[in-house]
């Protein structure tokens, strides 16, 4: 159909195709990773510890709005409320908000 008169295609994969290609089952053999120490792993420091040292966020009024970033990639929109003289923080980012008296 395709092919040149005379030409067959070969539907048998399980050979060698070519000079350079060979098959790749060889790969999934022995462990993964064998470095097991995870002493030696990249440790980021967990969202709670970033999230403590970002500074208070103060204002005037006394109810502010949270939203978590920009559009989609925050969360929900919610009203904190600032009437006590202490941080208040996000319930879903963690952010602190604060009222100056």
């Amino acid at each position: 159909m395709f092919f040149k008169r005379g030409f067959k295609h070969n539907t048998n994969y399980s050979i060698v195709q070519s000079q350079k290609r060979f098959l790749k089952n060889f790969r999934a053999m022995g462990p993964r990773f064998e470095q097991t120490d995870f002493d030696l792993q990249p440790q980021p420091d967990p969202a709670i510890k970033l999230i403590a040292n970002t500074p208070i966020r103060f204002s005037n009024q006394s109810v502010v709005s949270c939203n978590g970033g920009n559009g989609s990639l925050g969360h929900p929109k919610i009203y904190i409320n600032l009437n006590k003289n202490e941080p208040v923080s996000c319930g879903y980012c963690g952010i602190c908000f604060q009222r100056i008296l």
